[in-house]
């Protein structure tokens, strides 16, 4: 039993860890419009050392490579169109690689809120009638709410169906 509770303390913990650096990243986009590189390490290796932790070697490398192709894909895609609207950025390669450090403890979630933060950019910036927004405040406020619904949905018992 008292190993179990220190499973789930450490869940917590490191689910917190992830929590806090994804605010200081939107906050940072937010402000700079950009995603530091060393930020970017620290949040894919909590997000390593959880899956890791709660799931296993196995798992691990299943997200990895989950977020391996997913990520490339998105660069691929971002050079591309770079190439033909003459430089302009699409999405940014700074939100690219959060979601590949995203992707390494929950990448189904991490999928989920980068849509989700995409939808929402689109609606804000027509709404405000801006060109360019940075993407991350909205990514992370998906994430946040998809927590939340969760964690709503694990309270009721919905999340036993």
């Amino acid at each position: 039993m008292g190993e179990m509770a220190g499973f789930d303390v450490m869940q917590m913990l490191m689910t917190c860890a992830v929590a806090v650096l994804a605010v200081v990243a939107a906050w940072i986009d937010a402000r700079e419009r950009r995603f530091p590189n060393g930020l970017a390490l620290v949040l894919a290796s909590v997000c390593a050392v959880y899956c890791l932790l709660m799931f296993g070697v196995g798992c691990l490398v299943l997200h990895a490579a989950f977020s391996a192709i997913t990520c490339g894909t998105l660069v691929g895609f971002e050079m591309l169109w770079r190439r033909s609207h003459k430089g302009a950025p699409g999405i940014g390669i700074g939100d690219i690689k959060f979601l590949g450090g995203f992707m390494l403890a929950w990448p189904f979630a991490a999928l989920a809120s980068f849509a989700l933060g995409l939808l929402g950019l689109a609606v804000a910036g027509a709404a405000l009638k801006q060109k360019s927004l940075p993407l991350l405040p909205f990514v992370v406020g998906a994430a946040g709410m998809l927590l939340l619904v969760e964690r709503a949905g694990m309270q009721s018992g919905l999340s036993a169906m």
